[in-house]
């Protein structure tokens, strides 16, 4: 994970959303340890079965993108919004904002 979130920087990515994969299983400790447990039941026999414990890790897996998801949307909303003020509300620097400017054209100032 380290060496990937050094590419990701050496690209030019300035922010690395980080998201614990372990905060999702501890979430779920409950599921996770019936999925344990069905699944190491029969471990070297005939009857050998992962799908409980798969199917968990990929519920998990889903559950942490789904996360990631509304961070981003929550992320790039800000973003807009910010850039929505900037423009039209807000100040830039050195300026007048935009929209003290159309009231001033509108009243006369």
């Amino acid at each position: 994970m380290v060496l990937t979130h050094l590419l990701l920087l050496h690209s030019g990515y300035k922010h690395i959303r980080y998201n614990s994969l372990e905060r999702v299983f501890e979430e779920n400790k409950g599921d996770l340890l019936l999925a344990m447990r069905a699944s190491q039941g029969n471990i070297g026999t005939d009857g050998e079965n992962f799908q409980d414990w798969i199917l968990f890790f990929l519920r998990c897996l889903k559950k942490q993108k789904d996360g990631l998801v509304r961070k981003v949307e929550q992320e790039l909303l800000g973003e807009q919004t910010t850039a929505f003020v900037r423009t039209n509300i807000g100040y830039n620097k050195g300026t007048r904002p935009a929209f003290h400017n159309r009231c001033g054209d509108i009243i006369g100032d």
